[in-house]
């Protein structure tokens, strides 16, 4: 809130939100939340995306962990000539933003480099599920378990 008690919205917003955009972060605003850890970006990827992972669909207001895994990625990396724009950025979490990587993605619309680097994540994420496995195996193998610290007696 500004000091006469009235939502700061930029006066940029209008010419950048759309209608519904606004009514949020105004909303928000009103609620004393007008600097709640994200921008006008997030806000406006987040609205359009129900607030969920474009890429493996995590609920982003389940839990603040959820929340703050928030993150912006380039459809096209900024890597390969993508740019920082509405239409080449997409909402997703940090684990699929970091699998995702500088994946040049295929496809001639932005939905169908977004289904094409969907795809990718998904194979990276089944890869890096299998590794955590035999990992998880290892540790588990080589490690006390709770029976082999009962006290004897």
């Amino acid at each position: 809130m500004t000091r006469t008690g009235k939502p700061h919205i930029p006066i940029a917003m209008t010419t950048i939100y759309t209608d519904e955009e606004i009514r949020f972060m105004k909303g928000l605003a009103n609620l004393g939340l007008e600097h709640v850890g994200f921008g006008g970006w997030h806000v406006m990827h987040g609205l359009s995306q129900g607030f969920r992972c474009a890429y493996c669909d995590r609920d982003f207001l389940a839990s603040l962990n959820e929340y703050d895994s928030l993150q912006l990625d380039h459809i096209t990396p900024q890597s390969c000539k993508g740019e920082s724009t509405k239409e080449n950025t997409v909402a997703c979490c940090w684990t699929c933003n970091h699998l995702k990587g500088s994946y040049p993605p295929k496809g001639i619309t932005r939905e169908e480099r977004i289904v094409d680097s969907r795809h990718y994540v998904e194979a990276r994420r089944s890869t890096r599920e299998a590794e955590l496995a035999k990992i998880r195996l290892f540790v588990r193998r080589d490690s006390p378990t709770a029976d082999d610290q009962t006290p004897s007696g």
